[in-house]
Protein backbone atom coordinates (compact mmCIF):
# COMPACT_ATOMS: atom_id res chain seq x y z
CA UNK A 1 0.00 0.00 0.00
CA UNK A 2 3.13 2.24 0.46
CA UNK A 3 2.98 2.78 -3.66
CA UNK A 4 -0.62 3.63 -3.73
CA UNK A 5 -0.40 6.45 -0.68
CA UNK A 6 2.83 7.65 -2.25
CA UNK A 7 1.15 8.23 -5.81
CA UNK A 8 -1.98 9.67 -4.10
CA UNK A 9 0.26 12.29 -2.35
CA UNK A 10 2.37 13.08 -5.31
CA UNK A 11 -0.64 13.33 -8.12
CA UNK A 12 -1.85 15.74 -5.74
CA UNK A 13 1.30 17.79 -5.33
CA UNK A 14 1.62 17.36 -9.23
CA UNK A 15 -2.03 19.01 -9.92
CA UNK A 16 -1.50 21.69 -7.22
CA UNK A 17 1.43 22.86 -9.22
CA UNK A 18 -0.11 22.62 -12.64
CA UNK A 19 -2.88 24.77 -11.21
CA UNK A 20 -0.48 27.42 -10.36
CA UNK A 21 1.98 26.84 -12.94
CA UNK A 22 0.81 26.88 -16.58
CA UNK A 23 3.75 26.40 -18.06
CA UNK A 24 6.23 23.32 -17.97
CA UNK A 25 8.79 23.56 -14.72
CA UNK A 26 11.33 21.28 -13.66
CA UNK A 27 8.98 20.86 -10.71
CA UNK A 28 6.13 18.81 -13.21
CA UNK A 29 9.48 17.13 -14.18
CA UNK A 30 10.84 15.86 -11.60
CA UNK A 31 8.10 14.85 -9.22
CA UNK A 32 6.50 13.05 -12.77
CA UNK A 33 10.04 11.22 -12.73
CA UNK A 34 9.67 10.68 -9.28
CA UNK A 35 5.83 8.78 -9.90
CA UNK A 36 7.28 6.33 -12.75
CA UNK A 37 10.71 5.51 -10.29
CA UNK A 38 8.77 4.49 -7.91
CA UNK A 39 6.36 2.25 -9.78
CA UNK A 40 9.34 1.02 -11.84
CA UNK A 41 10.66 0.13 -8.31
CA UNK A 42 7.82 -1.33 -6.31
CA UNK A 43 7.16 -3.81 -9.07
CA UNK A 44 10.83 -3.96 -10.21
CA UNK A 45 10.82 -8.32 -8.87
CA UNK A 46 8.27 -8.92 -12.03
CA UNK A 47 10.71 -6.15 -14.55
CA UNK A 48 14.12 -7.09 -13.79
CA UNK A 49 15.14 -10.32 -14.60
CA UNK A 50 19.07 -10.65 -14.17
CA UNK A 51 20.22 -7.90 -11.42
CA UNK A 52 23.42 -8.95 -11.75
CA UNK A 53 26.39 -9.17 -8.83
CA UNK A 54 26.28 -5.67 -8.40
CA UNK A 55 22.81 -5.00 -6.85
CA UNK A 56 22.19 -5.10 -3.45
CA UNK A 57 18.58 -6.37 -4.42
CA UNK A 58 16.87 -3.51 -2.14
CA UNK A 59 14.04 -3.61 -4.37
CA UNK A 60 13.26 -6.67 -2.72
CA UNK A 61 14.14 -6.42 0.59
CA UNK A 62 13.35 -2.45 0.94
CA UNK A 63 11.14 -1.81 -1.23
CA UNK A 64 8.64 0.86 1.72
CA UNK A 65 11.95 2.23 2.25
CA UNK A 66 12.86 3.48 -1.47
CA UNK A 67 9.06 4.44 -2.42
CA UNK A 68 8.82 6.69 1.18
CA UNK A 69 12.26 7.70 0.56
CA UNK A 70 11.82 9.34 -3.09
CA UNK A 71 8.30 10.40 -1.13
CA UNK A 72 10.31 12.99 0.92
CA UNK A 73 12.22 14.14 -2.28
CA UNK A 74 8.88 14.67 -4.07
CA UNK A 75 8.01 17.11 -0.90
CA UNK A 76 11.12 18.99 -1.23
CA UNK A 77 10.80 19.35 -4.57
CA UNK A 78 6.99 20.74 -4.54
CA UNK A 79 8.63 22.77 -1.72
CA UNK A 80 10.10 25.39 -3.93
CA UNK A 81 6.34 26.81 -5.16
CA UNK A 82 5.49 27.67 -1.36
CA UNK A 83 4.67 31.31 -1.56
CA UNK A 84 5.84 31.74 -5.66
CA UNK A 85 4.14 34.31 -7.90
CA UNK A 86 2.31 32.71 -10.53
CA UNK A 87 2.90 34.09 -13.76
CA UNK A 88 1.06 34.71 -16.57
CA UNK A 89 -0.74 32.43 -18.97
CA UNK A 90 2.15 31.43 -20.73
CA UNK A 91 2.46 29.02 -24.01
CA UNK A 92 4.96 26.73 -23.78
CA UNK A 93 5.15 25.45 -27.18
CA UNK A 94 5.74 29.32 -28.51
CA UNK A 95 8.38 29.72 -25.85
CA UNK A 96 10.08 26.90 -27.19
CA UNK A 97 10.22 28.10 -30.67
CA UNK A 98 10.71 31.06 -30.32
CA UNK A 99 14.07 29.85 -27.71
CA UNK A 100 15.41 27.88 -30.62
CA UNK A 101 14.99 30.85 -32.91
CA UNK A 102 17.30 32.78 -30.74
CA UNK A 103 19.78 29.87 -30.59
CA UNK A 104 19.62 29.62 -34.38
CA UNK A 105 21.88 32.72 -34.71
CA UNK A 106 24.50 31.20 -32.75
CA UNK A 107 24.85 28.51 -35.29
CA UNK A 108 28.01 29.38 -36.48
CA UNK A 109 29.75 29.91 -33.26
CA UNK A 110 28.84 26.76 -32.22
CA UNK A 111 29.29 24.33 -35.46
CA UNK A 112 33.37 26.19 -34.91
CA UNK A 113 33.75 25.25 -31.46
CA UNK A 114 32.73 21.82 -32.22
CA UNK A 115 34.46 21.06 -35.27
CA UNK A 116 38.02 22.53 -33.78
CA UNK A 117 37.16 20.27 -30.38
CA UNK A 118 36.95 17.08 -33.05
CA UNK A 119 40.19 18.17 -34.81
CA UNK A 120 41.50 18.67 -31.39
CA UNK A 121 40.38 15.52 -29.90
CA UNK A 122 41.69 13.31 -32.46
CA UNK A 123 45.11 14.85 -32.78
CA UNK A 124 45.09 13.93 -28.43
CA UNK A 125 43.65 11.00 -28.35
CA UNK A 126 45.15 7.51 -28.00
CA UNK A 127 45.33 5.85 -31.61
CA UNK A 128 45.77 2.83 -30.29
CA UNK A 129 42.80 2.52 -27.60
CA UNK A 130 40.73 4.60 -29.96
CA UNK A 131 40.37 1.48 -32.53
CA UNK A 132 40.71 -1.41 -29.64
CA UNK A 133 40.87 -1.27 -25.65
CA UNK A 134 39.35 -4.43 -22.98
CA UNK A 135 38.22 -1.74 -20.30
CA UNK A 136 35.04 -0.32 -19.93
CA UNK A 137 35.43 3.66 -20.93
CA UNK A 138 36.61 5.83 -23.78
CA UNK A 139 39.94 5.82 -25.01
CA UNK A 140 42.05 8.15 -23.33
CA UNK A 141 44.42 10.86 -24.18
CA UNK A 142 47.97 10.72 -25.26
CA UNK A 143 49.21 13.41 -23.00
CA UNK A 144 49.42 13.73 -19.56
CA UNK A 145 48.98 17.85 -19.26
CA UNK A 146 46.30 18.36 -17.08
CA UNK A 147 45.26 21.61 -19.24
CA UNK A 148 44.87 18.93 -22.20
CA UNK A 149 43.35 15.91 -20.26
CA UNK A 150 40.79 19.02 -18.88
CA UNK A 151 39.71 19.69 -22.43
CA UNK A 152 39.62 15.98 -23.40
CA UNK A 153 36.84 15.17 -21.07
CA UNK A 154 34.70 17.77 -22.52
CA UNK A 155 33.50 15.41 -25.01
CA UNK A 156 30.33 14.49 -23.31
CA UNK A 157 29.32 17.79 -23.00
CA UNK A 158 30.39 18.62 -27.08
CA UNK A 159 28.68 15.63 -27.99
CA UNK A 160 25.24 17.07 -26.07
CA UNK A 161 25.85 21.06 -27.91
CA UNK A 162 26.66 19.53 -31.01
CA UNK A 163 23.30 16.85 -31.15
CA UNK A 164 21.22 19.62 -30.29
CA UNK A 165 22.76 22.27 -32.73
CA UNK A 166 21.90 19.99 -35.59
CA UNK A 167 18.39 20.26 -36.25
CA UNK A 168 18.66 23.75 -35.72
CA UNK A 169 21.58 24.16 -38.03
CA UNK A 170 18.99 22.66 -40.96
CA UNK A 171 17.17 25.99 -40.05
CA UNK A 172 19.55 27.91 -41.63
CA UNK A 173 20.92 29.13 -45.01
CA UNK A 174 24.66 27.86 -45.04
CA UNK A 175 24.69 24.26 -45.67
CA UNK A 176 28.86 24.70 -43.93
CA UNK A 177 27.79 24.64 -40.65
CA UNK A 178 25.35 21.53 -41.12
CA UNK A 179 27.73 19.63 -42.87
CA UNK A 180 30.23 20.36 -40.12
CA UNK A 181 27.72 19.67 -37.14
CA UNK A 182 26.35 16.80 -38.95
CA UNK A 183 30.35 15.17 -38.88
CA UNK A 184 30.89 16.18 -35.20
CA UNK A 185 27.76 14.90 -34.27
CA UNK A 186 28.45 11.86 -36.09
CA UNK A 187 31.70 11.25 -34.66
CA UNK A 188 31.05 11.95 -31.38
CA UNK A 189 28.03 9.60 -31.51
CA UNK A 190 29.86 6.83 -32.78
CA UNK A 191 33.16 7.46 -30.35
CA UNK A 192 30.75 7.50 -27.22
CA UNK A 193 29.21 3.98 -28.98
CA UNK A 194 32.39 2.39 -28.81
CA UNK A 195 32.75 2.84 -25.76
CA UNK A 196 29.51 1.39 -24.44
CA UNK A 197 28.72 4.70 -23.07
CA UNK A 198 24.70 5.44 -22.75
CA UNK A 199 26.45 8.84 -23.64
CA UNK A 200 25.13 7.99 -27.40
CA UNK A 201 21.54 7.50 -26.03
CA UNK A 202 21.28 10.83 -24.70
CA UNK A 203 22.85 12.63 -27.72
CA UNK A 204 20.27 10.92 -29.59
CA UNK A 205 17.48 11.83 -27.03
CA UNK A 206 18.70 15.31 -26.93
CA UNK A 207 18.84 15.65 -31.06
CA UNK A 208 15.08 14.25 -31.19
CA UNK A 209 14.08 17.17 -28.37
CA UNK A 210 15.93 19.81 -30.20
CA UNK A 211 14.21 18.25 -33.44
CA UNK A 212 10.95 18.64 -31.97
CA UNK A 213 11.41 21.99 -30.65
CA UNK A 214 12.42 23.75 -33.86
CA UNK A 215 10.07 21.62 -36.14
CA UNK A 216 6.76 23.33 -37.94
CA UNK A 217 4.88 19.79 -38.14
CA UNK A 218 5.78 16.76 -36.17
CA UNK A 219 6.08 13.19 -38.58
CA UNK A 220 5.34 10.46 -36.64
CA UNK A 221 7.59 8.51 -38.72
CA UNK A 222 10.42 10.77 -37.42
CA UNK A 223 9.31 10.14 -34.02
CA UNK A 224 8.82 6.33 -34.11
CA UNK A 225 12.30 6.27 -35.62
CA UNK A 226 14.13 8.14 -33.10
CA UNK A 227 12.45 5.60 -30.18
CA UNK A 228 13.55 3.01 -32.02
CA UNK A 229 17.16 4.16 -32.21
CA UNK A 230 17.05 5.27 -29.01
CA UNK A 231 15.75 2.00 -27.88
CA UNK A 232 18.66 0.55 -29.75
CA UNK A 233 21.09 2.17 -28.90
CA UNK A 234 20.37 2.08 -25.01
CA UNK A 235 20.31 -1.14 -25.20
CA UNK A 236 23.75 -1.92 -26.96
CA UNK A 237 25.51 0.31 -24.58
CA UNK A 238 24.01 -1.84 -21.52
CA UNK A 239 24.36 -5.20 -23.07
CA UNK A 240 28.32 -4.46 -24.23
CA UNK A 241 29.47 -3.17 -21.17
CA UNK A 242 30.53 -6.48 -19.64
CA UNK A 243 32.03 -7.98 -22.95
CA UNK A 244 35.24 -6.81 -22.65
CA UNK A 245 35.51 -5.52 -26.42
CA UNK A 246 35.56 -1.71 -26.63
CA UNK A 247 36.24 0.33 -29.61
CA UNK A 248 35.89 1.65 -33.58
CA UNK A 249 36.88 -2.24 -34.48
CA UNK A 250 34.40 -3.60 -32.02
CA UNK A 251 31.85 -0.96 -32.85
CA UNK A 252 29.95 -3.64 -34.90
CA UNK A 253 29.17 -6.24 -32.03
CA UNK A 254 28.23 -3.35 -30.03
CA UNK A 255 25.72 -2.46 -32.85
CA UNK A 256 24.37 -6.09 -33.31
CA UNK A 257 24.19 -6.47 -29.44
CA UNK A 258 21.18 -3.63 -29.44
CA UNK A 259 18.76 -5.70 -32.26
CA UNK A 260 18.04 -8.11 -29.50
CA UNK A 261 14.56 -5.97 -28.38
CA UNK A 262 12.08 -8.87 -27.06
CA UNK A 263 10.25 -8.35 -23.79
CA UNK A 264 12.81 -9.36 -21.62
CA UNK A 265 15.45 -6.86 -23.08
CA UNK A 266 12.66 -4.13 -23.26
CA UNK A 267 11.92 -4.16 -19.53
CA UNK A 268 15.64 -4.18 -18.74
CA UNK A 269 15.58 -0.82 -20.96
CA UNK A 270 12.45 0.24 -18.71
CA UNK A 271 14.52 -0.82 -15.94
CA UNK A 272 17.73 1.23 -17.01
CA UNK A 273 15.87 4.37 -17.33
CA UNK A 274 14.63 4.66 -13.74
CA UNK A 275 17.43 3.21 -12.42
CA UNK A 276 18.28 5.71 -9.96
CA UNK A 277 15.87 4.63 -7.43
CA UNK A 278 17.58 1.45 -7.43
CA UNK A 279 20.76 2.43 -7.06
CA UNK A 280 19.72 4.86 -4.40
CA UNK A 281 17.98 2.86 -2.42
CA UNK A 282 21.15 0.34 -2.68
CA UNK A 283 23.52 3.16 -1.00
CA UNK A 284 21.45 3.93 1.71
CA UNK A 285 21.02 0.90 2.90
CA UNK A 286 24.69 0.73 2.94
CA UNK A 287 26.70 1.29 6.29
CA UNK A 288 29.69 3.43 4.45
CA UNK A 289 31.52 5.85 5.84
CA UNK A 290 33.55 8.76 3.41
CA UNK A 291 36.56 10.73 4.03
CA UNK A 292 36.15 13.69 4.97
CA UNK A 293 38.13 15.02 2.29
CA UNK A 294 36.59 13.01 -0.04
CA UNK A 295 32.89 14.31 0.85
CA UNK A 296 34.00 17.77 0.99
CA UNK A 297 35.77 18.00 -2.31
CA UNK A 298 32.64 16.33 -3.75
CA UNK A 299 31.32 20.11 -3.44
CA UNK A 300 33.94 21.34 -4.91
CA UNK A 301 32.89 23.76 -7.96
CA UNK A 302 36.71 23.75 -9.25
CA UNK A 303 38.09 21.51 -11.69
CA UNK A 304 40.18 18.13 -10.19
CA UNK A 305 43.07 20.27 -12.06
CA UNK A 306 43.26 22.89 -9.39
CA UNK A 307 41.58 20.83 -6.37
CA UNK A 308 43.54 17.43 -6.62
CA UNK A 309 39.94 15.50 -6.66
CA UNK A 310 41.19 12.77 -9.14
CA UNK A 311 43.75 11.29 -7.03
CA UNK A 312 41.38 11.57 -4.07
CA UNK A 313 39.10 10.03 -5.99
CA UNK A 314 41.02 6.87 -6.54
CA UNK A 315 41.55 6.88 -3.36
CA UNK A 316 38.89 7.54 -1.46
CA UNK A 317 35.89 6.61 -3.37
CA UNK A 318 33.20 3.82 -2.42
CA UNK A 319 31.23 2.22 -5.35
CA UNK A 320 28.49 0.18 -5.23
CA UNK A 321 30.27 -2.30 -7.94
CA UNK A 322 32.85 -2.23 -10.70
CA UNK A 323 29.95 -0.40 -12.99
CA UNK A 324 28.03 0.58 -10.57
CA UNK A 325 28.69 4.37 -8.55
CA UNK A 326 26.93 5.64 -5.31
CA UNK A 327 24.21 8.29 -6.19
CA UNK A 328 24.45 11.80 -4.96
CA UNK A 329 21.38 11.35 -2.98
CA UNK A 330 22.80 8.32 -1.08
CA UNK A 331 26.16 10.55 -0.31
CA UNK A 332 24.70 13.87 0.57
CA UNK A 333 23.02 11.52 3.45
CA UNK A 334 26.08 9.69 4.03
CA UNK A 335 28.44 12.48 4.13
CA UNK A 336 26.71 13.72 7.56
CA UNK A 337 23.66 16.49 8.14
CA UNK A 338 25.75 19.12 6.95
CA UNK A 339 26.62 18.17 4.02
CA UNK A 340 23.21 17.17 3.35
CA UNK A 341 21.84 20.01 4.47
CA UNK A 342 24.34 21.90 2.32
CA UNK A 343 22.85 19.35 -0.96
CA UNK A 344 19.00 19.93 -0.08
CA UNK A 345 19.50 23.74 0.42
CA UNK A 346 21.24 23.54 -3.35
CA UNK A 347 18.87 21.77 -4.74
CA UNK A 348 16.11 23.52 -3.40
CA UNK A 349 17.42 27.35 -4.46
CA UNK A 350 18.07 25.84 -8.08
CA UNK A 351 14.29 24.85 -8.15
CA UNK A 352 13.46 27.78 -6.84
CA UNK A 353 15.48 30.43 -9.23
CA UNK A 354 13.39 28.65 -12.22
CA UNK A 355 10.20 29.64 -10.92
CA UNK A 356 11.41 33.17 -9.89
CA UNK A 357 12.54 33.28 -13.10
CA UNK A 358 9.64 32.44 -14.91
CA UNK A 359 7.00 34.72 -12.56
CA UNK A 360 9.63 37.67 -13.70
CA UNK A 361 8.74 36.89 -17.02
CA UNK A 362 12.32 35.76 -18.50
CA UNK A 363 10.46 32.43 -19.55
CA UNK A 364 12.84 31.68 -21.96
CA UNK A 365 15.49 31.16 -19.57
CA UNK A 366 13.48 29.48 -16.62
CA UNK A 367 12.15 26.78 -19.64
CA UNK A 368 15.90 26.00 -20.25
CA UNK A 369 17.37 25.84 -17.15
CA UNK A 370 14.16 23.74 -15.88
CA UNK A 371 15.00 20.98 -18.27
CA UNK A 372 18.75 21.40 -17.56
CA UNK A 373 18.01 20.84 -14.10
CA UNK A 374 15.79 17.88 -15.07
CA UNK A 375 18.43 16.39 -16.22
CA UNK A 376 21.25 17.02 -13.61
CA UNK A 377 18.37 15.62 -11.14
CA UNK A 378 17.76 12.32 -13.07
CA UNK A 379 21.89 11.98 -13.19
CA UNK A 380 21.92 12.75 -9.86
CA UNK A 381 19.63 9.61 -8.90
CA UNK A 382 22.72 7.30 -10.43
CA UNK A 383 26.09 9.00 -10.09
CA UNK A 384 27.84 10.47 -7.64
CA UNK A 385 27.62 14.08 -6.05
CA UNK A 386 31.03 15.05 -7.77
CA UNK A 387 29.57 15.02 -10.94
CA UNK A 388 26.10 16.56 -10.30
CA UNK A 389 26.58 19.13 -7.57
CA UNK A 390 28.28 22.16 -9.60
CA UNK A 391 25.27 22.01 -11.95
CA UNK A 392 22.75 23.15 -9.72
CA UNK A 393 24.84 25.40 -9.57
CA UNK A 394 24.82 26.28 -13.01
CA UNK A 395 21.20 26.49 -13.21
CA UNK A 396 21.21 29.24 -9.84
CA UNK A 397 23.76 30.94 -12.13
CA UNK A 398 22.08 30.70 -15.26
CA UNK A 399 18.86 32.41 -14.00
CA UNK A 400 20.62 35.38 -12.08
CA UNK A 401 22.86 36.07 -14.62
CA UNK A 402 18.96 36.33 -16.89
CA UNK A 403 17.25 38.44 -14.81
CA UNK A 404 20.48 40.95 -13.48
CA UNK A 405 21.96 41.32 -17.24
CA UNK A 406 19.58 40.24 -19.85
CA UNK A 407 17.06 42.42 -21.49
CA UNK A 408 13.84 42.65 -23.84
CA UNK A 409 15.42 41.12 -27.15
CA UNK A 410 17.78 39.02 -26.05
CA UNK A 411 18.53 35.20 -25.60
CA UNK A 412 16.08 34.79 -21.93
CA UNK A 413 14.58 38.05 -22.03
CA UNK A 414 10.76 38.74 -21.90
CA UNK A 415 8.40 37.08 -24.50
CA UNK A 416 5.80 38.95 -24.70
CA UNK A 417 4.35 37.14 -27.59
CA UNK A 418 3.90 33.67 -26.28
CA UNK A 419 1.36 34.89 -23.01
CA UNK A 420 -1.72 34.02 -23.89
CA UNK A 421 -4.20 36.01 -23.89
CA UNK A 422 -6.99 35.93 -21.60
CA UNK A 423 -10.01 34.72 -23.99
CA UNK A 424 -13.66 35.78 -23.34
CA UNK A 425 -16.29 33.65 -22.90
CA UNK A 426 -17.73 32.03 -26.38
CA UNK A 427 -13.94 32.46 -28.15
CA UNK A 428 -11.82 29.73 -29.11
CA UNK A 429 -8.30 30.42 -28.25
CA UNK A 430 -6.00 29.82 -31.61
CA UNK A 431 -2.52 30.36 -31.24
CA UNK A 432 -1.64 27.45 -33.21
CA UNK A 433 -1.22 29.25 -36.51
CA UNK A 434 1.64 31.95 -34.93
CA UNK A 435 4.58 31.68 -36.87
CA UNK A 436 7.61 31.14 -34.76
CA UNK A 437 8.86 34.53 -36.30
CA UNK A 438 5.74 36.19 -34.30
CA UNK A 439 7.99 34.82 -31.05
CA UNK A 440 11.20 37.41 -30.70
CA UNK A 441 13.20 37.91 -27.70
Amino acid sequence: MSLTYALIIELILLIDVTRRFRFLTAVHLVLLYIMCSQIVFFYGQHLVDDPGPESLLTYLSHVDFGVWTYLVIALITHSATFFAAPPKAFSTRLAMRGMVEAASRFIPYIATLCGAYVVFQLVVIDHKSMMFHAWYGAAPSRYDSNAITAIFKLYSLVAIISAAALPLAARTQSRVYFILLLFTTSWLFIYSLSSASRGAAVMVFVFAAAWLASAKRWHTAILIGNGLLLLIVLRSALTSRGYGEFGLIALPGIIANGFDLSGGQLRSVVVNLFQGIFVTTDGLTMNATFNPIYAWLSYSPLPSTFDGFDTILRRYEIRLGLYVPMSAISEAFLFGPVLLAVAVVTYWLALRSTLVCLSKGYISASLFSSLFLFAVFVQANAYPMRNTYRQFLIVIAINVVAMVFLKPGRLGGRLKQAIVPPQKKGRRRDIGNRSPSSVAF
